[in-house]
């Protein structure tokens, strides 16, 4: 007889399920994907033809410098991050500059904004600009097609909280930040904080 279900008793039904641009996803400690395991995701776009965000706390092991050496050594501090695994060649980069320093971007609420002229953020950092919690650049992104999202959300493998903090989504630090994401959500998730990474080490 299994008297445990893990994936029950993190089945918790208070986040919030109205998933939108700027919303945040962060990943159930029981899920265990290779590429969304403790992941936290920013969401980028929503809407009935489907979903696209972006994995804010998977380093690549790449830096700025490695695929645009021209920026010079200003491009050695910003790393490169795996937002998922669709379209690995395509770069985004997410970033709390104003508008007037990198027009067209999309704002996706508490001072972050997406894009932007990439011609404006290539010259912020070749000129020395501050990338630490500033500017995030990630590679792919993660796609959901119609309804999919919103079933993963129902499964409760993710829970969903709209108004992402920029401070958290701009973090540089990995696990660190998925366990200050759930802790956003209160009391109620703290069995997923004791959930060991590894449950054949525990």
């Amino acid at each position: 007889m299994k008297l445990f279900d893990g994936n029950k008793v993190f089945n918790l039904d208070d986040s919030d399920s109205n998933v939108g641009r700027g919303s945040l996803l962060v990943a159930k400690p029981t899920l265990t994907d290779q590429c969304f395991a403790r992941s936290v995701i920013m969401m980028i776009d929503a809407a009935d033809k489907g979903a696209m965000g972006l994995i804010v706390n998977r380093p690549s092991g790449y830096t700025l410098h490695d695929v645009l050496p021209e920026l010079g050594v200003s491009a050695q501090l910003a790393p490169i991050y795996v937002g998922g695994p669709v379209n690995l060649e395509m770069m985004f980069y997410l970033h709390r500059l104003p508008e007037s320093e990198v027009p067209n971007s999309v704002p996706l609420g508490n001072g972050l904004r997406l894009g932007g002229d990439y011609e404006a953020i290539k010259s912020y950092v070749a000129h020395g600009g501050e990338v630490g919690g500033v500017v995030k650049f990630i590679a792919g992104y993660s796609g959901w097609d119609a309804g999919q999202l919103e079933n993963e959300i129902k499964r409760r493998s993710w829970a969903a909280l709209n108004g992402a903090p920029a401070d958290l989504v701009m973090s540089n630090k990995e696990e660190p930040m998925w366990r200050q994401a759930v802790e956003l959500f209160g009391d109620r998730y703290r069995t997923w904080l004791n959930w060991p990474s590894d449950v054949s080490m525990n």
